[in-house]
């Protein structure tokens, strides 16, 4: 790692270029064939009545979080001003999920207040029906589902996805739900739930190639403040894909520190050294990846 000491308060510059990347929302390929097909499909099940659900399996930091966002925004774009609107519900799961903990997720999504008490489960999904009911969502979005099935709780994860079954079915509530790829257990563990949610998709890390390259030059157009132009060498994307492989959240974490440190140059034009030292402060000394950018000396 480079002796040069780093700073330790970050320029106004160098929060505004950080800012930039983290929101920067770049589509490519498989994300917009998920996020096209999810929309056309949920709006056809406001049309018609037949129980449909979707499953996003993907690596952590493939932006599964991410593209259940843009389709809750492509959906509620489409809503006209003169109509009312129907929400689109979102929640997100944790550790130890059981149907309870769902429910009370679920109505807190649909306005309720947290109540003082913990209510019993019948109380709750009578509720919830009601409150369905009364303001008929288009989807349900549910992240972080491999909570679901994650350890030995086959029969937990059973009746969660029974009961959530029960709603799809009873009010023609479409589902989407992603996770990584543990939540494709609930296929051997609740085939009814999945013959429902039967539209699957995967989101793996990129290959080096034609996607990798086209990822890169979409940063390069939406990151306007540092000028990435020297990452679409063929050297620099071999480098870059070495050291994320192909993830996004480590592409994105790289490209922070890396612009970090060359904003505040005239020209804020990126290097690589400026990716050396973006890659020794993301991943740390002791990573168990040798530093792709970083020149061999003899």
């Amino acid at each position: 790692m480079s002796n040069e000491a780093i700073p330790l308060n970050t320029s106004i510059a160098g929060v505004a270029v950080a800012r930039q990347v983290l929101d920067a929302v770049v589509q490519y390929p498989v994300f917009e064939h998920i996020q096209q097909a999810a929309v056309a499909d949920i709006n056809l099940m406001s049309e018609i009545r037949m129980p449909f659900g979707l499953m996003v399996l993907a690596d952590p930091g493939m932006g599964k979080t991410l593209l259940l966002e843009v389709i809750r925004r492509s959906l509620t774009q489409m809503d006209h001003f003169l109509d009312k609107a129907r929400p689109v519900l979102s929640i997100s799961l944790d550790s130890a999920v059981d149907t309870h903990k769902l429910a009370s997720k679920l109505m807190f999504a649909l306005g309720y207040p947290m109540l003082p008490s913990r209510p019993n489960l019948e109380s709750m999904t009578h509720m919830i029906d009601m409150g369905i009911d009364r303001l008929k969502p288009k989807v349900l979005l549910v992240d972080e589902c491999q909570h679901m099935c994650e350890g030995n709780r086959d029969i937990t994860a059973r009746a969660l996805t029974d009961w959530l079954k029960v709603r799809m079915d009873k009010h023609n509530l479409p589902f989407a739900g992603a996770g990584t790829t543990t939540f494709e257990r609930i296929s051997e563990i609740n085939p009814q739930f999945t013959s429902r949610s039967s539209a699957k998709y995967t989101i793996g890390p990129f290959q080096i190639g034609d996607a990798w390259s086209q990822l890169i030059q979409a940063f390069a157009s939406v990151v306007t403040k540092v000028d990435l132009k020297a990452l679409k060498s063929d050297s620099m994307l071999k480098a870059t894909h070495l050291a994320t492989g192909g993830n996004l959240r480590r592409l994105k974490k790289l490209l922070v520190y890396a612009c970090i440190s060359a904003a505040d140059r005239p020209q804020a034009m990126l290097t690589k050294e400026d990716m050396e030292s973006g890659f020794d402060r993301a991943f740390g000394l002791a990573s168990g990846l040798a530093n792709p950018f970083r020149s061999k000396r003899s």
